[in-house]
């Protein structure tokens, strides 16, 4: 049984091609072309399902490539598009775009039907701040970046060279742009580090919940390290907790001065070494171990 096809096909590469400057020819292996008139262009559709447009006399199929664009001239282009415009017209994902909203442009791809259900197509020329949960200030004063979601979330391009690396780190930092209350060069690494930091100089917290406490206001130059470590003042060094203790398993060395924080009362479950400052005679005071078990005076002349 003899069978019939109608097949309309209207083709423009770059200049008008009309209708009658195309004919239908049955290619080399039973592969249907459709040819320009003066053979400038070729859309050829093999039996293997693919398509080879080319501006070449005898172009070489690459296999297991569905659209094959085999040409020294030509390139593909994708719609210009914004997210909002393209959700309109009601198509699924898997769609690639120039997403032009905002700006010069970036290579998008839809992944729902909605103007937000697509993502960014990264290369290594995209900024950091391309990132999801990066967000980046940039001004002629200097840079700051926050990686962590919620991470810098009230910082403006006001507040120049901090880095926050952790979810809700430095979050509340935003200066209020005057020379005395500015919120730079401020360091944040780990969960909620520096989450009360709004702003200041010179901060630098590692650990989470590491960093100025609550209600302390502004401080500057302080270093927090370790889990919920917090200085209380300028240029303090803060390590671990009231509760933790600092080992250090060499030589210590002080080399302006060494200062014991007085107290009342003597530290509970001392061990043989232990020293503190006594309040109440203005002694330093040494625990001995056996066989006295007493907290020795250190007399001074």
């Amino acid at each position: 049984m003899k069978k019939t096809y109608m097949l309309i096909i209207l083709i423009t590469f770059g200049s008008s091609i009309y209708a009658q400057d195309i004919k239908n020819t049955l290619g080399t292996n039973g592969n249907f072309e459709v040819i320009t008139s003066s053979n400038t262009e070729t859309l050829t559709v093999t039996n293997a399902s693919q398509v080879i447009i080319s501006d070449i006399a005898t172009p070489t199929a690459k296999t297991d490539v569905l659209l094959d664009l085999n040409s020294i001239n030509k390139t593909l282009q994708l719609p210009l598009l914004t997210p909002a415009v393209w959700s309109t017209i009601n198509k699924g994902p898997g769609r690639i775009f120039w997403n032009v909203q905002g700006g010069a442009g970036t290579l998008y791809a839809f992944t729902g039907t909605g103007p937000l259900d697509f993502i960014s197509i990264l290369d290594t020329r995209s900024l950091i701040s391309s990132l999801a949960d990066v967000r980046a200030n940039i001004s002629g004063d200097g840079s700051s970046y926050y990686i962590g979601t919620d991470a810098g979330l009230a910082a403006d391009e006001d507040d120049n060279n901090n880095v926050a690396f952790g979810v809700e780190a430095l979050k509340n930092l935003n200066s209020i742009n005057s020379a005395s209350n500015e919120a730079e060069e401020n360091v944040a690494i780990g969960h909620q580090a520096s989450l009360y930091t709004n702003s200041g100089t010179g901060n630098t917290a590692i650990g989470a919940q590491a960093g100025v406490a609550e209600f302390s206001g502004t401080l500057n130059y302080t270093t927090a390290i370790g889990y919920n470590a917090t200085p209380d003042e300028d240029n303090q060094i803060r390590l671990g907790r009231d509760v933790d203790h600092v080992v250090v398993p060499g030589v210590l060395k002080v080399q302006d001065m060494l200062n014991l924080k007085p107290r009342a009362s003597a530290p509970a479950n001392p061990q043989l070494g232990d020293m503190y400052y006594d309040s109440g005679i203005n002694r330093i005071r040494v625990w001995a171990g056996a066989p006295t078990a007493v907290w020795e005076i250190i007399a001074w002349q």
